[in-house]
C-alpha cells in the first residue's frame, strides 16, 4: 500500500510537470505569434517613414523650417510688396499628405495642403505679383501638377510655374 501511494504521488508530479511543460510551450508560441504580428505592422511602417524622409532629403535639398503661413508674407528685402490672394490646387490620386513649396518661400518651407474633394488638394496664400516656380511633395515624392505650365530652372530642374497678376 505504501508503494502504491508513492507511485501515485510520482505519477501526479510527473503529470503536473508535463502540463507545466505544455503551458510553457504554449506561452512561447503565443509570444512568437505576438512578435510576428508586431513585425507585420511596425517594421513596414518604420521602413516607410524612413524611406519617405530619405526621399524628401535626397530628392533636392529642402529645409523643413516651418509651415507657418505668416512667414511667407514678410519680404526679405525690407519692403512690403502688393499681395494677391491665390489658390493653389493639386490633383493627386490616392495621396495621403501633400505639400507645396516654391520660389515664393525661397524653397525653404513645405506648406501643407488640405484635401477639399476626393483627390483635390488646396491651399490659399497671399503672394506678390509676378512669376513663381512651385513643386509639390506628395507622400514624400516630388511631383509636378499637370494643370500648371512647366519650366526648367538654371540647374535643369523642372518646376511648375504660375503667374500672379494684379
Amino acid at each position: 500500500m505504501i508503494h502504491c501511494e508513492w507511485s501515485m504521488a510520482c505519477a501526479t508530479r510527473g503529470l503536473l510537470f508535463q502540463i507545466g511543460g505544455i503551458i510553457f510551450i504554449a506561452l512561447r508560441l503565443v509570444f512568437i505569434f505576438f512578435l510576428y504580428v508586431v513585425s507585420l505592422f511596425a517594421i513596414p511602417s518604420l521602413i516607410e517613414a524612413a524611406s519617405t524622409l530619405w526621399q524628401i532629403t535626397q530628392a533636392e535639398e529642402i529645409s523643413l523650417f516651418s509651415t507657418d503661413i505668416n512667414d511667407i508674407n514678410s519680404s526679405p528685402i525690407g519692403h512690403q510688396c502688393s499681395l494677391q490672394k491665390v489658390t493653389i490646387l493639386g490633383r493627386f490620386r490616392k495621396a495621403c499628405k501633400v505639400f507645396v513649396t516654391g520660389s515664393f518661400v525661397q524653397w525653404n518651407l513645405l506648406l501643407e495642403m488640405r484635401e477639399t474633394a476626393r483627390n483635390v488638394w488646396m491651399i490659399q496664400l497671399q503672394l506678390p505679383y509676378g512669376h513663381h516656380s512651385l513643386r509639390f511633395v506628395v507622400d514624400g515624392h516630388w511631383r509636378l501638377e499637370d494643370s500648371y505650365p512647366v519650366s526648367a530652372d538654371g540647374n535643369g530642374i523642372i518646376h511648375n510655374v504660375m503667374h500672379v497678376s494684379g
